[in-house]
């Protein structure tokens, strides 16, 4: 829901850049939660159903940029404009190409951080 968002709010206004801010605490937020943290912190327990869903974000994390990518190639074919003035450019305006470009980056930074991020430990009221 984000990446879409995102993308929709850069293509309607190419000169607005606050969406920026919001990759970072995303980076963040989500770090934390996928890391355990979050779960350790509030005494959460971490059910099968909580460890599956944190795991598939590693595999189901970069599909939903093939979407817009998709979308992009079939502007390119059909208009083949690459001017980011052009209001048929393939990537829409300079923006929303940051925007993706961006957020692919974030989403990659998210893996590496969280693998980087020693394990909560356990205690039994998280078993």
């Amino acid at each position: 829901a984000r990446l879409a968002a995102i993308l929709a709010g850069t293509g309607a206004n190419d000169r607005d850049w606050s969406w920026v801010g919001s990759l970072f605490l995303s980076l963040i937020i989500n770090s934390i939660v996928r890391a355990g943290w979050l779960n350790w912190l509030f005494g959460w327990p971490l059910t099968a159903t909580k460890a599956l869903h944190q795991h598939c974000k590693w595999f189901w994390g970069y599909p939903r940029f093939i979407a817009f990518l998709s979308l992009a190639l079939g502007r390119l074919v059909a208009f083949r404009s690459v001017d980011p003035l052009d209001a048929d450019c393939f990537f829409f305006n300079t923006t929303t190409a940051a925007a993706f470009v961006l957020m692919l980056a974030f989403e990659i930074a998210e893996d590496l951080v969280v693998t980087a991020l020693p394990p909560p430990p356990l205690t039994k009221k998280l078993m």
